[in-house]
């Protein structure tokens, strides 16, 4: 596909993101058939408006489980720090209408501890730690206002918006034919769907690009993957660099700026992994990657905060001077005055691993960076 196709493709995209944007629910969650529904596609004639669907919330499903896994699932009672109303409300297989996005954001990652502790036969310290971790650095990040929904509704996201999955004819008008593969489609808030096409303005992958001078394979490349230096990158030649910005003029200054922000890149990141059941075999290289990017941009806002402090004349160390009781300590969560039951996370990591340590302190454990000098358990 030449440049000047790629640009086509760029502004359609954008005019696409716009449509998906007008489709709202009151619900999140992912878009499945109903149980009433009594077939798993379109027949020949029907519409969308024939299949019977619901809204099933974000991480409420359990799969692998025999068929009376919901009846197991608890009524009532606590887990750890997940708050009792949640179960008894029916929060585990349903959401109400218009959440705010904390609370929206909270409820999947309090689902997967509950199905961990009532399903999950394996080591107990592994995965219901890492969610909890996961659920805490999405509240920093919804609490400081990295992200927003303010309607409290929320958009159609398609989750899979890559080249396999756009169908395109470059001597029609427009190119864009048709969008397949909507399993995965969610209803989300609108951060969700904020992800820079960079393959559009990337020079194409090749063979030779996976191999080294001297003929050895070069680790794994995901194209699909998300990351801030590929949403920020300035494309290599004039001509893409153009197509980049006719995507950007096409989706608005707000949304760029959405898929440019690395809280965003990251909360879209949690949601991703939230929805996995059971992790394929690269999830938890991803979990590790996750956790350093988080340290380090963590790092790096505290840098920058202390560095304004002592441009406002605050001295060598400007933490020693702030108000003991400010709320709104750049370095606090909102449970750190509480001592509630939470739990601290050092090394990156989880319980029960050589180089990762959690125990059970506050409730600031998102902010707390992981040791520079370990690895994290794959």
């Amino acid at each position: 596909m030449t440049a000047e196709q790629r640009a086509v493709l760029a502004k359609e995209l954008g005019e696409l993101y716009d449509q998906l944007r007008q489709i709202r629910s009151p619900y999140s969650g992912r878009i499945v058939a109903s149980e009433a529904c009594h077939m798993s596609s379109l027949l020949p004639g029907e519409t969308l408006s024939h299949l019977p669907i619901t809204i099933e919330p974000y991480a409420a499903r359990v799969l692998y489980q025999d068929g009376d896994w919901k009846a197991r699932l608890p009524k009532e009672g606590t887990f750890r720090d997940v708050p009792e109303e949640f179960i008894t409300s029916g929060g585990l297989l349903s959401d109400p209408p218009n959440l705010p996005l904390l609370e929206m954001t909270a409820r999947p990652f309090n689902r997967r501890l509950i199905q961990h502790e009532t399903f999950f036969q394996g080591d107990p310290d592994y995965f219901p730690p890492r969610f909890r971790y996961l659920r805490d650095m999405m509240d920093v990040i919804v609490d400081e206002e990295h992200v927003e929904n303010p309607s409290n509704d929320f958009q159609l996201v398609h989750v899979d918006l890559f080249p396999r999955n756009i169908m395109v004819d470059p001597s029609s008008t427009p190119m864009i034919t048709g969008i397949i593969d909507w399993d995965e489609a969610v209803f989300a808030p609108a951060f969700v769907a904020d992800i820079a096409p960079a393959w559009l303005w990337e020079l194409p992958f090749t063979e030779d690009d996976g191999v080294t001078e001297e003929g050895e394979e070069k680790p794994f490349v995901d194209l699909d993957k998300e990351s801030f230096e590929r949403s920020t990158q300035i494309p290599p030649t004039p001509e893409l660099q153009e197509v980049k910005r006719v995507w950007e003029e096409a989706v608005g200054r707000e949304r760029v700026e959405s898929a440019t922000n690395p809280y965003a890149i990251l909360a879209r990141r949690f949601l991703k992994i939230v929805s996995y059941w059971v992790w394929p075999w690269w999830m938890n290289e991803l979990y590790d990657e996750t956790l350093k990017e988080w340290n380090k941009l963590r790092d790096e806002e505290e840098a920058k905060y202390l560095a304004r402090q002592r441009a406002q004349g605050y001295g060598e160390n400007p933490e020693d001077e702030m108000m003991e009781d400010d709320d709104d300590s750049f370095w606090e969560t909102e449970d750190e005055e509480e001592g509630d039951d939470g739990e601290e996370y050092e090394n990156g990591g989880e319980p029960g691993h050589e180089t990762e340590d959690i125990r059970e302190d506050d409730g600031d454990s998102a902010w707390e960076t992981g040791s520079e000098d370990g690895d994290e358990d794959e």
